[in-house]
């Protein structure tokens, strides 16, 4: 049985990996970025139970109604949630999209209910080893830096979606918004492993080299997580960590900015034709995309109060969000989306609009719009009250099973999980990204030990 339980632990530990890698050469984005994914999440739901009953001695199903009473709180509300989620979709009046999602994005009813499936797994299973995380956090960050200089090592796969004239690393992700997502996830690791010990050399060259990934794709959102991920822990944690915390600052400052140091590299290396991409950076004082964010919100709350109880089942935004903006409001965001000059003419109908060019011809268009690019607005209109209330009970109760275990390193546990809903306020629910959340905050918890002591020296973990 021991090896059964082996076995549960690298299985558990290589699936992390092969989630944040898993490409396919197929010839659109749905199919090359989120198809492999939610195949080998829904392999995972079925087989790792199957692999935690061999590993328990004398397990049969008769067991089962016993270990359901003995699990935590918190998975009854997760249990409770996911019933919601399924009468969302029911009770939607779109339930094709509800259950499964737009066809570039696929975060419907399903993966929201597999992706719960993952969490319970990791969070009630054994320790997961995490070499399988390492080696995420290295090969992403890596080919991150090196898209950023303008190869592409990945074109084999990806250039059929993401061309070679791409100026933003997008790497297994396939979008810069949601790649940012990702590196922001895992750079918060290194300061949860290390529980205060910023002086490990082991810690600085994860930090330092997940914080310049996250640069390269210069995201605002990513950023502003970041710094008041860091702002919290030390504050947090000022009494222990003190002249410790300027370690984690200089390398947060000098690791995001790299950036700007590897753009003139990036440009050398054009002028000689070795690559044939020339890298951007997002200007973080645009404020266009803030006011078309607020837009959106605006029509994810009308959408709220329109269905408060059930909602309308995830990912149906796109549908919608046209009915329940003022018609102002609405030809503004289409005005702001197109970047037209004032006076420039445009006639909208819906989610379609036709606007002049300025050699007089006249350019259709359509906005689709899958989110309201707020991870708690969508869950907002998605589920209504009801699974609004349920959600929140689940992470609430979670958090406090954490809590109860953790001790005095709750803070550290909490890094990860607070960067990455911090992010959500701004982004969205995504299956490359949001997959690899629910499986870290799930091993997050199966990490967590009661009554931890502090060592002398270290209080870090080891990473293996």
């Amino acid at each position: 049985m021991k090896n059964s339980a082996t076995l549960e632990q690298n299985l558990l530990s290589i699936f992390v990996f092969l989630y944040g890698i898993l490409l396919w050469p197929f010839e659109n984005a749905t199919a090359i970025f989120v198809v492999p994914r939610l195949i080998i999440l829904g392999a995972l739901v079925v087989i790792l139970p199957v692999v935690r009953m061999a590993s328990r001695e004398d397990a049969n199903l008769s067991d089962l109604p016993t270990a359901l009473v003995r699990q935590p709180r918190y998975v009854f509300f997760l249990l409770a949630f996911i019933a919601s989620v399924v009468l969302s979709v029911l009770l939607s009046p779109d339930p094709g999209h509800a259950w499964f999602g737009s066809q570039d994005f696929q975060t419907g009813g399903m993966f929201i209910i597999l992706a719960s499936l993952a969490f319970w797994i990791y969070s009630t299973g054994p320790r997961v080893p995490r070499f399988g995380l390492l080696s995420l956090i290295i090969v992403l960050n890596i080919i991150t830096i090196v898209e950023y200089l303008g190869f592409r090592p990945l074109s084999f796969v990806t250039s059929v979606f993401h061309p070679l004239s791409t100026s933003f690393p997008a790497i297994t992700v396939g979008y810069r918004g949601q790649l940012a997502g990702l590196l922001l996830l895992l750079a918060a690791l290194p300061l949860y492993w290390f529980k205060g010990d910023y002086t490990n050399w082991k810690f600085c060259f994860l930090f330092a080299l997940s914080v310049a990934g996250l640069g390269c794709t210069t995201n605002s959102t990513a950023l502003v997580a970041l710094v008041v991920t860091i702002c919290f822990i030390i504050v947090a944690q000022f009494r222990s960590l003190r002249w410790k915390s300027l370690i984690v600052v200089t390398i947060a400052i000098f690791s995001y900015n790299s950036y700007q140091y590897l753009k003139p590299v990036n440009g050398y290396f054009y002028s000689l034709g070795w690559v044939k991409v020339k890298s951007e950076s997002k200007d973080a004082e645009n404020t266009l995309t803030f006011s078309t964010r607020l837009l959106l919100w605006e029509a994810a709350t009308r959408m709220t109060l329109a269905r408060p109880v059930f909602g309308w089942g995830p990912q149906t935004y796109n549908q919608y969000w046209f009915m329940y903006l003022p018609k102002a409001k609405a030809d503004r965001l289409f005005r702001l989306e197109l970047g037209l000059k004032p006076g420039q003419k445009m006639a909208r109908l819906n989610d379609s609009a036709a606007y002049k060019l300025p050699n007089g011809e006249v350019q259709p268009v359509i906005l689709n719009y899958l989110s309201s690019h707020s991870g708690y607005l969508d869950l907002a209109y998605g589920h209504g009250i009801i699974g609004t209330i349920l959600f929140l009970a689940l992470i609430i109760s979670a958090l406090i099973h954490l809590y109860k275990l953790s001790g005095k390193f709750f803070i550290y546990a909490l890094l990860p999980i607070l960067t990455y809903g911090i992010y959500l306020t701004a982004w969205f629910v995504t299956v490359p990204v949001t997959g690899i959340a629910a499986v870290i905050f799930g091993m997050i918890v199966s990490d967590a030990i009661a009554k931890l002591r502090t060592p002398k020296r270290a209080t870090s973990a080891p990473l293996t």
